[in-house]
């Protein structure tokens, strides 16, 4: 009888970071698919980041700050409003609103609600977004960029550059919803 002792490990390759489960047990349907196990490892798939959970924190290894604070939300906007926020990973509850500054330039505040008793530091580097343009109008683009260490600004272009309202959509084709999606990724370092 021969035994092989050689085994690969692997690691849970996610987009983005890891989050705490809501449970214990991820087989009770209440587990999202970025949810780890207390000691588990994860790759984030954007970065290259490798991070484990260690009890209520998410901790990363390697060069990058060793605490990561994360929000995920889908972004539309009507006419000339602000851009609207639907929030769909809001771990740390930020209450955040949008408002309209000029045609094309927004800013979303308040990112300063944490429910933790350590702040992070409060410097624009510790900052990193990311912009999956899904719905924007053909020819677009949007910057986004943090304006202080509380909110982020939103500018959009048309197809000449010009900065212009009602370029975030929320449909291609007015068939099947094609969301924007922002994450922001604020370290503690």
């Amino acid at each position: 009888m021969s035994c092989n002792n050689t085994q690969r490990y692997g690691i849970k390759q996610i987009d983005g970071v890891p989050t705490i489960p809501v449970s214990s047990d991820h087989r009770n349907g209440d587990w999202i698919a970025t949810d780890i196990y207390q000691g588990e490892f994860a790759q984030d798939t954007n970065t290259g980041a490798v991070h484990t959970r260690a009890g209520t924190k998410i901790v990363s290894t390697g060069a990058i700050p060793n605490q990561v604070m994360v929000l995920k939300a889908r972004v539309y906007q009507v006419g000339t409003g602000a851009p609207t926020l639907v929030e769909y990973y809001n771990p740390f509850g930020y209450t955040l609103t949008t408002i309209r500054d000029a045609a094309g330039i927004y800013r979303i505040q308040g990112f300063t609600t944490v429910p933790t008793s350590e702040d992070f530091n409060n410097t624009l580097n510790n900052y990193e977004m990311y912009w999956s343009p899904n719905a924007l109008l053909a020819g677009s683009n949007l910057d986004i960029y943090p304006a202080a260490a509380t909110e982020v600004v939103l500018r959009s272009y048309d197809n000449t550059g010009t900065l212009g309202d009602n370029i975030i959509g929320e449909f291609s084709g007015g068939t099947s919803a094609i969301w924007n999606v922002i994450t922001i990724m604020r370290y503690k370092v």
